[in-house]
């Protein structure tokens, strides 16, 4: 599946303090997180519901 980050027209909601290398890259980032079996802190919320 081809990265679509080119494609994200939101400002990143992540409110991880820290030099996150794929702070804004959503794509990236869901995709690094989920590689490891979590989720990213924006994320994680929706996952209690």
């Amino acid at each position: 599946m081809e990265n679509a980050c080119k494609m994200n027209q939101h400002e990143c909601p992540c409110t991880k303090p820290g030099g996150c290398p794929n702070h804004g890259k959503c794509c990236e980032c869901v995709a690094a997180h989920r590689s490891m079996g979590n989720l990213p802190v924006c994320l994680r919320n929706l996952e209690a519901k």
